[in-house]
């Protein structure tokens, strides 16, 4: 079950709400009537270093000639615009 509360009283209780956040609950914080944001667990990560590194080690080892087509394109590679309007 979601809970509504309005926003000046999550900014005087937001402790407690961490702590029930923590143990499950959800929020959504109103402002004048209008909701604005929803407050719940951060999910958890989907994998574990151990496992990258064990992914990591099963691709391909890059060859010379791969790394050497690499260096020529970073070499040859333009330089971006200062802002996106150029």
């Amino acid at each position: 079950m979601v809970s509504r509360i309005p926003i000046s009283e999550a900014k005087a209780r937001l402790d407690d709400l961490a702590d029930r956040v923590s143990a499950g609950e959800e929020f959504i914080i109103e402002r004048g009537g209008t909701d604005v944001l929803r407050i719940s667990r951060a999910s958890a990560p989907v994998g574990t270093m151990n496992e990258l590194v064990s992914l990591l080690k099963t691709l391909p080892v890059p060859d010379d000639e791969y790394l050497d087509e690499l260096e020529r394109l970073s070499r040859n590679q333009g330089t971006a615009p200062a802002t996106l309007w150029e």
